[in-house]
């Protein structure tokens, strides 16, 4: 884990695919993920879909109505009048770091460091590369019930760079691969954003 760990700081960058299934709903999630900056892009099975951004500790937020209302949490009336619209997020916003915590590499360090006791699960391929599997339980990072396990397949030659993250959750199905390592993310802020802070009834 601290092998994975310090690859994972030493390479910068990473493009991660995750979802997140439970009963009948599923959303997945596609993210770009660098020291300083991020992109994500969610849907979701009802017909959202959103991008959030963080450029230089801004978050820009910009979803359909039905991302901005079942995902956001965002009342149906506002979600329509906002629907298209980027908002922004700065720091002591309702929900900034909430929105911000999963787009840096200290936020997807903090998802994947296992907790003790620490389990190896054998070897297997992952996208046709080999890996370590290592089981353990999952981080509060991650959003999952405590005391939850999960297992992190992580590369056995090479860089020992992690491939993926599946999650073992009553009722749920969590599942994340990890690609593009060291990638340039390059992002610029749109224009004309709403500030949350103006939003706030």
């Amino acid at each position: 884990m601290a092998e994975a760990i310090g690859a994972v700081q030493a390479a910068g960058s990473v493009h991660v695919v995750a979802s997140d299934a439970a009963g009948s709903k599923t959303v997945t999630f596609t993210d770009d993920i660098s020291a300083t900056a991020g992109r994500e892009v969610i849907t979701t099975n009802g017909g959202g879909r959103a991008t959030f951004l963080l450029i230089a500790g801004v978050g820009y937020l910009r979803g359909n109505a039905a991302a901005l209302e079942n995902y956001y949490g965002i009342p149906a009336p506002a979600a329509a009048q906002l629907s298209g619209r980027w908002i922004s997020f700065r720091h002591g916003d309702q929900g900034y770091q909430q929105l911000t915590s999963q787009l840096t590499l200290s936020g997807l360090t903090d998802e994947i460091s296992l907790e003790a006791p620490l389990a190896r699960r054998g070897s297997s391929l992952v996208g046709n590369q080999p890996a370590v599997a290592v089981q353990g339980t999952a981080s509060a990072a991650t959003g999952a019930p405590a005391g939850s396990k999960a297992t992190l397949y992580v590369a056995s030659t090479g860089r020992p760079l992690p491939l993926s993250l599946e999650g073992d959750v009553p009722g749920a199905r969590l599942r994340a691969t990890f690609s593009n390592w060291g990638e340039a993310v390059q992002l610029a802020p749109p224009a004309n954003s709403l500030p949350a802070s103006s939003l706030a009834s």
